[in-house]
């Protein structure tokens, strides 16, 4: 996994990106800043909501991207699909779309993205101070998968499991 994400930071970093600049007052001037540098990426935002209609709550838009001039037509004067996906979760608090450049860039590498939103309104540093050394982890699991912990219970229909698979 370690070795996954320094090969995408690594590839990321020697990236011959230009852009098109807009000053980027808000955030339609920003994205439309995003979408001159990266044509060829679609972005497709899609709510937990459409894909199970059980995900009730934290149905904040996901973002998928992917550059079909790669994938579809498979252009020869385009990086080569890497047939992998690049599977962001935003931090706590998390409500929108995610790092939209940061994925147009993958996606402009052959990339398959998808950025996910999920139950993320309680930090994990709540488990902190808990007597139980097993705290953190169930707290997470019942995030990812669905289940209870001390601080959190989380419908199955509700976990990044199930809001990934809907989704894909």
């Amino acid at each position: 996994m370690i070795f996954a994400v320094t090969i995408l930071i690594t590839t990321l970093a020697r990236a011959d990106v230009t852009t098109n600049l807009i000053t980027a007052s808000t955030n339609e001037n920003m994205m439309s800043q995003i979408k001159l540098a990266h044509p060829n990426v679609t972005i497709r935002s899609i709510l937990p909501s459409e894909t199970d209609p059980e995900i009730k709550t934290f149905d904040y838009k996901s973002g998928v991207f992917v550059n079909r001039d790669i994938v579809v037509d498979q252009s020869t004067n385009l990086p080569q699909d890497r047939h992998e996906l690049l599977f962001w979760i935003t931090g706590t608090g998390g409500k929108n779309i995610g790092p939209v450049a940061f994925s147009c860039v993958a996606a402009d590498l052959g990339y398959h993205v998808i950025n996910l939103n999920y139950v993320d309104d309680i930090p994990a540093s709540i488990c902190r101070n808990d007597s139980d050394p097993n705290g953190f982890e169930e707290f997470r699991m019942a995030i990812i998968r669905g289940g209870r912990s001390k601080h959190i219970t989380v419908e199955r229909s509700e976990s990044i499991e199930n809001r990934l698979i809907k989704l894909l």
